[in-house]
């Protein structure tokens, strides 16, 4: 599993943010794409999931291109942990986790066995199964971010996509979510 990115080029009505970016990652990399404010990290994930089309350039999945997927396969493939998520209603962490099943089920289709194990099992890897009944609006930043790792994880996807997982988190549950992630990809 491979992903390319080649001189993609991404811009907001005429204000240009990405010019020219390049870069591959191969399958089990450990990748961060570091940078001040304001210098399109984020504007290069949206670009990677197809919230953005870039105005130049390819983003390619094992050389095809992600345009090219429909909306179930890219789901299967692509998992993403944005910067700010805000849930407002209290769904309980299980649900939001299996949320991360739906690219796996059929129109209408409630979740198997088989999904609430997936999820169970993604939720003890991030360490958080025993937040699983409790409303995700109850729960610390640390808290709600390993169950946003853990819908990701549920999803089955190829490649993981987080933007700042550890942005308004206090030093200790940053530690723990960078330690999570290497766990992660030492399981590939």
């Amino acid at each position: 599993m491979s992903l390319e990115v080649r001189s993609v080029s991404a811009s907001y009505g005429v204000k240009k943010v990405l010019e020219s970016v390049d870069f591959k990652a191969e399958r089990g990399e450990f990748l961060g794409i570091i940078g001040p404010n304001g210098s399109g990290k984020t504007t290069l994930l949206r670009t990677i999931l197809r919230i953005l089309k870039p105005k130049m350039g390819i983003v390619m999945i094992n050389k095809r291109d992600i345009w090219d997927f429909n909306e179930k396969e890219f789901a299967k493939i692509f998992a993403c942990v944005p910067q700010d998520t805000h849930i407002s209603f209290d769904f309980t962490a299980i649900d939001v986790v299996l949320m991360g099943r739906n690219p796996h089920l059929r129109r209408f289709e409630f979740e198997s066995e088989r999904d609430f194990e997936i999820a169970r099992r993604c939720m003890l890897l991030t360490k958080c199964w025993h937040l699983a009944e409790r409303p995700v609006t109850e729960l610390s930043g640390g808290e709600r971010q390993r169950v946003l790792i853990a819908r990701a994880l549920a999803q089955e996807p190829k490649v993981l996509l987080l933007d700042e997982p550890t942005a308004h988190l206090d030093i200790n549950y940053q530690i723990e979510i960078m330690e999570l992630l290497r766990e992660l990809r030492l399981q590939d």
